[in-house]
């Protein structure tokens, strides 16, 4: 989501010369999905898909991220509007796949971790899910500011 995230606000108002108004509800639609972590947990144990409670809601968040990027990018240039509905989108399944993530490292670690290990498994996911984040939010910015980037570079260069 960082890789993403990052660069957005820089694309709103360079790009689409969003207003304010504008830029926070797409930040809102970003944030929205997030307040319903616990409702997807509901609907998984509430309506299994093909007798699974889990994997299908994972593959389908996932699919659900993976098409509203796709419709984005086949967009090429977005309204606010499409942005933001794209955003929202992108978010829902986003987060129904993080829940399905949680869960099943929950019920891994139930099943497969003796007392002296219990929540290493957690752990190590939340670590790397950080290390990804860092990794997202630094890579965002440096590929929405290559073109700034080479310019400078080109630049400093035929001044020296």
């Amino acid at each position: 989501m960082t890789f993403i995230g990052t660069p957005l606000t820089y694309y709103m108002i360079d790009d689409l010369a969003a207003s304010a108004q504008q830029q926070n509800v797409v930040s809102v639609m970003m944030s929205l999905p997030w307040s319903f972590k616990l409702c997807y947990g509901f609907l998984s144990d509430a309506v299994p898909i093909f007798g699974m409670r889990r994997k299908p809601y994972f593959i389908g968040g996932w699919l659900v991220y993976i098409g509203a990027n796709v419709l984005l990018a086949v967009l090429a240039h977005p309204s606010v509007q499409w942005l933001a509905a794209g955003i929202l989108v992108q978010t829902m399944g986003y987060m129904c796949s993080d829940v399905m993530t949680d869960t099943l490292v929950v019920e891994r670690s139930r099943s497969f971790e003796g007392e002296s290990e219990r929540g290493t498994l957690q752990a190590a996911g939340y670590t790397v899910r950080t290390a990804g984040t860092c990794l997202g939010s630094v890579l965002g910015a440096l590929l929405y500011n290559k073109v700034s980037m080479n310019t400078w570079y080109t630049t400093d260069l035929l001044v020296s």
